[in-house]
């Protein structure tokens, strides 16, 4: 998968890795351009631009999802996949930020 590459129909944005000391492994952070917003009515002006997802390489296993949701109290597509029904935008990010850099 490459930059600027269509995958089923979702645009790559960006890849990055990093393994990690901490956790003892390796992990995959691709960021998307979320279709959706082209095409939704003025209505949903809140959809998240941008959404990134979390692998952990070794598994070949989603960790996370998190988006760029531009109400802050609007967790749309913010999910730790291991979490029953958790949905916390803030929290999202501190822990794909947590895997990418210890």
């Amino acid at each position: 998968m490459r930059t600027g590459q269509n995958v089923g129909g979702l645009l790559v944005l960006g890849i990055e890795n990093h393994y990690s000391p901490t956790y003892e492994r390796c992990f995959v952070l691709v960021h998307y351009l979320n279709p959706d917003v082209r095409k939704a009515p003025a209505v949903y002006s809140d959809l998240p631009t941008f959404y990134s997802e979390l692998w952990d390489a070794f598994e070949e296993k989603m960790l996370s999802v998190c988006s760029d949701a531009p109400t802050p109290n609007l967790n749309l597509m913010c999910t730790i996949q291991d979490k029953e029904h958790f949905m916390d935008c803030n929290a999202c990010r501190s822990f794909i930020k947590d895997r990418m850099t210890k």
